[in-house]
């Protein structure tokens, strides 16, 4: 089968993984239905993430701008690799400063954490800390057929977990047969995204991604 010219780089797979999941073989290499399987697959792994209050996807030099009234700081995007700089900005004159590796206490990898020291604040609520850094989870970017698959996972980078990719193609598996087993209903349906946006979660899903769920402290 020919590889389609969209890969799905927000999602938690590609075009063609997701199509030989939903469709028979004898309609996989069909491609009236790659922009809704794209829709399905990108709209579920949106889902995820707002679901799971987090950023699931490895992006290197990858930023968040959090305020500056506090020493606890979680990052969207993790396991983290490395955390490659920390700026304060206490106001618009000056801007980002860089700040010495002083400035950070402790950086949790696994958690995505970064504790600055308890002495005080590094600033006051309308300040700013700018965090660039190398996390997410790696996924495969190639397609089984691709003449280079498997690619080599990036030296550092944390594999998808089996569990979550799964929890993933089992929701957009429910949301395909939700509209119509064949797909007819989905290719010129004007409402199709809307109708996705109503779905659920199956219980299955949420129990599968429940270890991913990131609970916000307050």
């Amino acid at each position: 089968m020919g590889r389609r010219t969209s890969p799905m780089n927000a999602g938690l797979s590609n075009l063609d993984t997701l199509k030989k999941h939903l469709l028979a073989n004898t309609l996989a290499g069909n491609p009236q239905f790659d922009l809704v399987i794209q829709a399905i697959g990108l709209g579920m792994a949106a889902g995820f993430e707002q679901y799971c209050n987090r950023k699931f996807a490895r992006l290197i030099g990858a930023q968040d701008v959090l305020p500056g009234d506090r020493v606890n700081y979680l990052l969207s995007r993790y396991p983290l690799e490395a955390l490659t700089t920390v700026e304060l900005k206490l106001d618009e004159a000056d801007g980002y400063v860089v700040q010495t590796s002083d400035f950070v206490n402790t950086v949790d990898l696994k958690n995505g954490m970064v504790l600055l020291p308890n002495e005080a604040d590094p600033g006051d609520e309308l300040s700013q800390v700018r965090f660039t850094y190398t996390g997410g989870f790696w996924w495969e970017p190639l397609e089984p057929d691709d003449a280079a698959y498997p690619s080599a996972l990036p030296a550092g980078a944390n594999a998808l977990p089996d569990d979550l990719k799964l929890a993933w193609l089992l929701q957009c598996q429910q949301v395909w047969d939700a509209r119509d087993q064949i797909g007819l209903s989905l290719v010129d349906a004007p409402g199709t995204q809307q109708t996705i946006d109503t779905l659920k979660l199956s219980p299955l899903v949420k129990t599968m991604i429940a270890p991913y769920v990131r609970y916000q402290m307050v």
